[in-house]
Parts: C-alpha cells; structure tokens; sequence
C-alpha cells in the first residue's frame, strides 16, 4: 500500500497534500509513464480520508499533467517527474547546538563547516537529543537529500557504535577527535582529524634542532586521544633524532574545577628537575610552564613548546612556540567530504604549521 503522510494542522488542502505525496512517490520510484497507480480505496484508506478526497487528489495530478485516467481502469503516470530536493548536512554533538557557541575549538570547526555547506548550497540542521529519531524524520521526507552527520565533540565509543549500525546507509564523519578503537567501527564512519602525531614529530625536531638534550612533557589526565596521538608523535620525533624522554618526566597534571591549567601546569613543573626543553600537549599548559619557568628564573633559556594555537595571544604573550591548528580547514574538509566535494582515505588529517616565537631563541 501507498504510504501517503497528510498533516491536518497544515493550510494546504488535504487533496492537494494527497498529489504532492503521490507526486513525490513518482520521483522517488522514477516510475516510467503507463505506471498505474495505487487504487482510489487504497490512496483513501492510507491517507485516512474520503473516497471523493482521494478522488480529488488524483484528479489534481490530472490537471498538473502528470497523470491520466482511464475510465474504469485507474489513473496513470502520464509523464516522468523531477521534483526538486533540500540537500542537508546534519550535525550531532553530545551537548546540543549551544556547545558551538561555548566552545572556541567548536565554534571555528562550525565556521569552517558554514563556509563550505553556502559555496555547496547545503543546509545545516542539528540532530536534538535523540538524534536516532532526527535521523528517521529526515529521511522520511522524499523532498530531502541527507548527505550525511559530521560527528563534533563525540567521545563516546558505544552510542557512536551503535548509532552508526543502526543507520549504514548513512555516512558519519567524525571531526577533530578521533574515538579509541576507530577501526573498529562500522564501515560508514569516516574522521577528519588533525595530523596530532605530525605536529608532535616536529616540535621533538625543532627542540632537537635548537640543541635540546634534555626533556619534560605535559599531559593532561583527560582520556583525550588527541593529546595521546601528539604524545606518540613527539616521542618518535626525539627517537629518530637519537634522543629520549624518560617516563619519569612525561608529567600528568590531574585538572580540578575552579583552577586554570595554566596554575596548574606551573605546580607541577615547579617540583621537577631542570631540563632543555618542554613539550605540552597545549597551549593552556605551555603558558603555564613559561611562566613558572620565568619566575624562577628570568634569564632561563628552557625552550617550552606547545599545541593548538587556539588562543593565539598566549604564544606571544609567554614567548613559546607552538604548532597551530586549522580548525576552520578542518570544517571545510569534513563538510566537502560529507557531500562528496573531496576523496580520501576514511581518515583525513590536515597537516599543522609550527610558529617560532622569537623570545623562545638563544
């Protein structure tokens, strides 16, 4: 049977809703002319109306010129129809639509992902709360084209998991953090990341370059992937220039409400020993590490080094250098690849640019 959806708060006549739908029908199913259609009983029982409705309804798409009818025989599809779609990108965060405009890391993400969906003529919807039922919705309309669902700030390996099973037609990009155990996922999710692990490899180069020996790394307690990924790559980089860090110095600065990883980056480095070179997993802490480091010292020449460049005062302002995201090319790509604009691998990653701040030289 015909499934005809008829909203009877609308304005719009009911037999004109009943065409619209069979009009839609005929698209979706590209049904070639001579088609017949379903019955008039059958169109009446569906829609939940009056057999002379449904004939009405009918008789509308007689008159648009898309079908016609035979007496005694039913109604036809006279000629092919092309009705113009909405094509959508949908976005979920765990928090809602307001973290975009919380969060800065987001909100230049979404700046990029808004860039891209105008030159693309894409509309962006957010997912509410349940995004399975959001999902279902849209594509139960067949004036609508989901492209796909760019999964921001998500963390949470199992709800991904089985939100993308339930729905493998549909493609979901994961955008700046990369979930543990992604290979694990189904075959629809894809991420845009940064190249994290780069963007470590250069700042263990840099420090090497600079005549660094010595060293202490930062990281916080938070199960990031990202800071872990940044961590590996630095490792890496010191290995492949005969160099080491200790596990004693990679220290872990547990945050607590109400006090600023910048105080707290500076506790725990003031009870360490000397070293050439800091390495933090962001820029937050990094600040923190040159400011400790200057109090205790105003002619200390230890090179600290962050990542992010979110707040890009920080850098100059403590005299570090750091390497810096682009979280707005990061939206762009991850909205280009939803809609098929780009082609990849099912992981992207953009490469970072390290900035030398000049109070950081001997």
């Amino acid at each position: 049977m015909t499934i005809i959806s008829i909203d009877k708060v609308s304005e719009k006549p009911v037999y004109t809703q009943i065409a619209d739908n069979l009009e839609k029908i005929i698209s979706r199913d590209n049904l070639s002319p001579g088609t017949p259609l379903s019955s008039v009983q059958n169109i009446a029982e569906s829609a939940g109306v009056s057999l002379r409705t449904a004939e009405r309804g009918l008789n509308e798409l007689v008159k648009r010129g898309i079908c016609f009818r035979r007496p005694k025989r039913g109604t036809f599809v006279g000629k092919a129809v092309s009705v113009k779609t909405q094509c959508i990108a949908a976005l979920c965060h765990p928090l809602g639509h307001n973290s975009f405009e919380k969060d800065i890391v987001q909100s230049l993400i979404f700046r990029g992902i808004s860039a891209a969906a105008s030159d693309k003529q894409t509309d962006i919807v957010y997912l509410q709360a349940d995004p399975e039922n959001s999902l279902n919705f849209y594509r139960s309309h067949h004036d609508i084209t989901l492209s796909g669902v760019l999964m921001l700030g998500w963390n949470d390996y199992h709800s991904a998991a089985a939100l993308l099973k339930k729905f493998p037609q549909i493609r979901f990009i994961f955008v700046n953090y990369l979930l543990p155990n992604f290979s694990a996922l189904p075959e629809n999710a894809y991420a845009v990341l940064n190249d994290d692990f780069t963007g470590g490899y250069r700042i263990a180069s840099y420090l090497a370059a600079r005549g660094c020996r010595t060293f202490t790394c930062l990281i916080t307690d938070l199960p990031d992937e990202n800071y872990r990924e940044r961590l590996r790559g630095f490792k890496q980089g010191l290995c492949d220039n005969n160099l080491s860090i200790s596990e004693k110095n990679i220290l872990t600065v547990t945050l607590r409400e109400g006090v600023s990883q910048e105080d707290l980056a500076g506790q725990v480095l003031a009870q360490t020993l000397p070293c050439d070179g800091v390495f933090c997993v962001n820029d937050l802490l990094a600040a923190g590490a040159a400011k400790i480091l200057k109090l205790k010292n105003p002619n200390s020449t230890v090179i600290v080094t962050g990542y992010d460049n979110i707040y890009g005062h920080l850098s100059s302002e403590y005299g570090f250098t750091t390497m810096s995201v682009d979280f707005v090319r990061m939206g762009e790509t991850a909205l280009n690849y939803l809609t098929g604009s780009v082609s990849g691998p099912r992981i992207i990653r953009i490469e970072p640019q390290i900035i030398i701040k000049e109070n950081n030289q001997n």
